[in-house]
């Protein structure tokens, strides 16, 4: 039997654990390169911030503590960023950018939430395996 004491604190460490975010996060739809183990694949952002993204897919599995690049076509340029897998699973992946990325955050928060893809990279779609080896 769970006490009372003990609910209340999981709903603290739960609310603990959201205000760690530094930045709020944008909800988009920004098509985006990942680059894993020198393999190149191609997801939608779910959300972003200064600090990291979130990434939807069905297939990509890829354990926490690995390293990914990015390539994110925002506005003119293509934001090329590094970043740490922080939690993965099917249907969902959290990368940590290595660098904050304030500019590219003034940018989507500026435009709103429907942003279009760069032509470069709607270019061919790999299917994605699972990438959890």
């Amino acid at each position: 039997i769970i006490s009372e004491s003990t609910r209340d604190k999981g709903r603290v460490q739960s609310v603990m654990e959201k205000e760690r975010r530094k930045s709020q996060r944008i909800s988009t739809d920004i098509e985006l390169q990942l680059i894993y183990r020198e393999r190149s694949f191609f997801f939608i952002a779910g959300d972003i911030s200064s600090e990291g993204i979130n990434i939807k897919s069905k297939s990509l599995t890829i354990p926490p503590g690995n390293l990914v690049d990015l390539i994110l076509p925002v506005g003119e340029h293509e934001w090329q960023i590094s970043g740490l897998v922080i939690h993965g699973s099917k249907g969902n992946t959290g990368i940590q950018f290595r660098m904050s990325q304030p500019e590219l955050e003034a940018i989507l928060t500026s435009r709103g939430t429907t942003l279009t893809a760069a032509p470069s990279i709607t270019q061919e779609r790999s299917d994605t395996p699972s990438m959890n080896r």
